[in-house]
């Protein structure tokens, strides 16, 4: 029989689909495909193997659950015989590559091929050219096969423990009775997982594990008289007189050693043995890494989580409305970080006879700066009662941070007070500045002072302090904003920069509030070409009624 797929599980378990040279055979829940199956997890057109320049290929057809070769999800790969591919809750297998076939895509009834053909393709899938030499004992062939066709089922299934169970095959291809797998962590040797067929607990050597560590292959022992003070109990009180371990590669390097013995039968154990371990060895690397993988994507779904934590209290600090203020003004903001948790902070009190509003950029991006602003949100609600103006506020505010931020972190911020007459206090360390649009257009600006929040003493710079008190008009208008606008950008294209943003205001002088926002949006979209936010961008606008 030529190249067939052999379906080991699956609705059409125990059946053969032959593989055409001239015709693509499609798998899918399309009743169209060469093999329908209708199953929730299978696309309409899942996978589709065919022949490419004299070589089998399997490829996604764009699946949401992919398809699995020899237990690693890939798009494409080139099959050798005995390669297996999972397809939903179908394990296949690839059978008869070495002869040409024209047979129609029709599905067979099983047969189980001879034992001797069983035999040599088993020795070349599993082994690496020019390093496995042949087994010695070809009568352990079919335990050996037993236990590789049981840990490709356990790959089928992705379930839990699925290095245990493996492990555990080996009791079915080896005359062992007991083993015990050792983790590499930084070049010393951590005793895991351990097993025995009568179910108590064990212990192998390290001394025995740190051997086949630093011979970097398969070790066989056999009849060791000066032992280490551990093997004392697997050697000279229980008679062990022959072990075999082999350590197990993951991304190339040496991670596993495991460990086999047999307490009942000590001198079981022999090369022909080692060579088997050797073999299964092998295919257990595909499990170690599925299940490297398994861990890998618990740690992701475990920093979504917690991200998706901090979203939500984050969310909880900007619950409140700018558009409820009331009084002689009307507000509005806009807050947009470019990560999923941001750094930029906004804020304001509704007093009997003014608003405050404090703006603030926090260094960074990410969960520590989220952090941080949500400390930001508890120093500003003990502040808030004791109605400081805004220079007090922000000297006020440094020395609650100073030795509370993390290390290299900091804040810029800009507090402004605007009372119902319209009168207008202000003071800004290191922001970028504020402005102050009149109807005509013309623009006075809130500047920044030295100096940077939560870092250093604020004192140092207080002769150079300019804090801002004036007296708006009927239509005047106050927008803050932080670095994100000033500095958007894409690619190698200068920052939108101050003059740009000036320019904008000046030109919706006498729009709607809204309108006046959505027009600076719009163009930081036009000049950053849509591309990804590099900070995040947030502004509060403002309008004093009279």
């Amino acid at each position: 029989m030529g190249a067939s797929l052999r379906l080991l599980t699956g609705p059409f378990k125990g059946r053969i689909i032959p593989l055409r040279l001239d015709e693509p055979l499609r798998v899918g829940r399309d009743p169209a495909c060469e093999l329908s199956v209708n199953e929730p997890n299978v696309s309409r057109l899942h996978a589709e193997f065919l022949w490419d320049a004299g070589a089998l290929t399997v490829n996604n057809r764009s699946s949401t659950n992919g398809i699995f070769v020899n237990g690693l999800r890939q798009d494409q790969a080139k099959l050798k015989e005995w390669d297996t591919v999972v397809v939903g809750s179908t394990l296949m297998r690839v059978e008869g590559l070495a002869s040409a076939m024209a047979a129609a895509t029709t599905i067979e009834p099983a047969t189980d091929p001879p034992t001797t053909g069983f035999i040599a393709r088993a020795q070349r899938s599993l082994t690496r050219e020019g390093e496995l030499p042949e087994l010695k004992d070809q009568g352990q062939l079919p335990a050996l096969l037993s236990c590789l066709m049981a840990i490709q089922k356990i790959l089928a299934s992705d379930q839990e423990r699925m290095i245990e169970q493996s492990l555990d095959t080996l009791f079915t291809a080896l005359p062992v009775t007991r083993l015990c797998l050792f983790e590499v962590v930084g070049g010393d040797l951590k005793q895991g997982y351990t097993s025995s067929k009568n179910g108590r607990p064990t212990y192998m050597s390290h001394s025995f594990a740190r051997k086949v560590l630093e011979s970097q292959c398969a070790v066989l022992m056999e009849e060791v008289g000066n032992v280490a003070q551990d093997w004392g109990r697997t050697i000279q009180e229980q008679e062990v007189r022959s072990i075999i371990g082999v350590p197990v590669l993951v991304n190339s390097a040496i991670r596993f050693i495991i460990l086999c013995d047999n307490l009942e039968k000590p001198a079981a154990l022999k090369e022909a043995h080692l060579q088997i371990l050797e073999l299964v060895g092998r295919a257990l690397e595909n499990v170690f890494q599925r299940e490297e993988l398994r861990r890998l994507e618990g740690q992701r779904r475990l920093v979504e989580h917690e991200q998706q934590a901090a979203k939500r209290v984050q969310d909880q600090i900007f619950t409140k409305r700018p558009e409820q203020i009331v009084g002689s003004s009307r507000w509005l903001s806009h807050w947009q970080p470019a990560l999923t948790l941001g750094g930029d902070f906004y804020d304001y009190d509704q007093r009997d006879d003014a608003v405050f509003w404090v703006l603030a950029d926090v260094s960074g991006k990410g969960l520590p700066a989220a952090l941080v602003v949500s400390m930001l949100k508890a120093f500003c609600k003990v502040l808030y009662p004791r109605r400081l103006k805004p220079r007090a506020f922000l000297e006020a505010l440094n020395v609650l941070c100073l030795g509370e931020l993390p290390p290299s972190m900091f804040l810029t911020a800009v507090v402004i007070e605007l009372t119902n007459a319209g009168h207008l206090s202000g003071f800004n360390i290191g922001h970028p500045p504020g402005a102050i649009i009149a109807p005509d257009g013309s623009v006075r600006r809130i500047e920044a002072c030295p100096g940077i929040i939560g870092m250093m003493e604020l004192d140092r710079f207080s002769e150079h302090f300019v804090e801002i008190d004036c007296q708006l008009v009927a239509g005047e208008r106050i927008i803050l904003v932080t670095d994100g606008v000033i500095e958007a950008h894409a690619g190698d294209e200068a920052n939108f920069g101050d003059n740009a943003l000036v320019e904008v205001l000046r030109s919706q002088a006498t729009a709607p509030l809204a309108g006046m926002r959505d027009a600076l949006l719009a163009s930081l979209a036009k000049h950053t070409h849509g591309a990804a936010q590099y900070d995040d961008v947030t502004l509060v606008m403002g309008e004093y009624l009279g």
